[in-house]
Parts: C-alpha cells; sequence; structure tokens
C-alpha cells in the first residue's frame, strides 16, 4: 500500500472554534449579570469566570490550530502511523506497526476512539512530561478520533486495520 494522509477538515474545526466561542459569550454573559446583581455571589462570580476563560482557551486554541500550516491529521504508510490531532499525538510521533499490541475502539465522552495499545510503551511514554499521561498511555493507548479529520471515524478504522494487518 502506498502512503495515505487524511487532512483536517476546516468545516469541523470551525465548528470547535464556534463553539468554543458560544461558551465564552454566553458564559461572559452570565457573569455580567452576577456582578451586576445587587448582591454579588462569588461561587456563581468564579463558576462564570471560569466557563468565559475556559471558552475563551478553546476558541484560541483552536483559532491557533487553524492557522497552522500543519493541515495534515494522519498518516500512515508501511512504517507505521503518525496522528496529529492531538498534541498527544504529535508528542509521541510516529508509531511503528511492530511496535503495536492491539488497536481496539472505544467511546470516550461521547466520542468514538481508536485505541492504538502499545507492545512495549516505554520508548514512547518516555517522550512524555505528564507523568498520569504516561500511566493512561502505557494502560490504555494513544487514543485516536476523527473528529477534526476529512473523514469518518469508521473510515478512519478500517484504514488503519488495514494498514496494521498488512504491515504489523
Amino acid at each position: 500500500m502506498n502512503k495515505r494522509t487524511f487532512l483536517f477538515n476546516p468545516k469541523k474545526r470551525r465548528k470547535i472554534l464556534i463553539m468554543g466561542v458560544l461558551v465564552a459569550v454566553l458564559g461572559g454573559a452570565m457573569l455580567y449579570v452576577s456582578l451586576q446583581s445587587g448582591g454579588i455571589k462569588t461561587g456563581y462570580v468564579l463558576v462564570f469566570a471560569s466557563v468565559t476563560v475556559g471558552g475563551g482557551s478553546m476558541a484560541l486554541a483552536q483559532l491557533l490550530r487553524m492557522t497552522s500550516r500543519e493541515q495534515t491529521g494522519l498518516e500512515l504508510d508501511a512504517d507505521g502511523l503518525y496522528f496529529k490531532g492531538t498534541i498527544l499525538g504529535k508528542t509521541v510521533g510516529k508509531i511503528k506497526w511492530r511496535d503495536i499490541a492491539a488497536i481496539q475502539t472505544g467511546t470516550v465522552h461521547g466520542s468514538n476512539q481508536l485505541f492504538v495499545k502499545l507492545a512495549v510503551p516505554g520508548q514512547y511514554a518516555a517522550k512524555i512530561a505528564n507523568r498520569q499521561v504516561r500511566k493512561i498511555l502505557s494502560a490504555q493507548g494513544l487514543p485516536l478520533n476523527a473528529d477534526e479529520l476529512d473523514i469518518d471515524f469508521h473510515e478512519m478504522e478500517t484504514c488503519i486495520m488495514q494498514y496494521y494487518h498488512q504491515y504489523h
């Protein structure tokens, strides 16, 4: 098989950006209302400020992703796979087919995920600074999703499984 490259889908990325902006605006509006009320309740202010900052951070991160030059989300070739859809995937880098013990599907927070379990996760986990993330990578594997890719989850799963069975 030849090298296959899947690009990020600009429409899916825009949806995530718009969702972040809406969350920030809604949080900001609620923060404004809670500050204008007669008795300011600290709990409400903290919650709405957190929602505003979280939505703004999500929108900013997505805007930076959209403006980056990197448009390739997933690369498959005879050597392995390279998932660039998450920071974890970029940090881990290219995973060789021979280092993969199993590929399993699952659902996390309502999103379909493909978990790439590593035979010897040590060399990939060593690239990650956070101890807890290293443990999760070692125990559950690297999660892959098609949330921002130009293909759907089942097509991504089929392509990865074809490459895995041919080159493993």
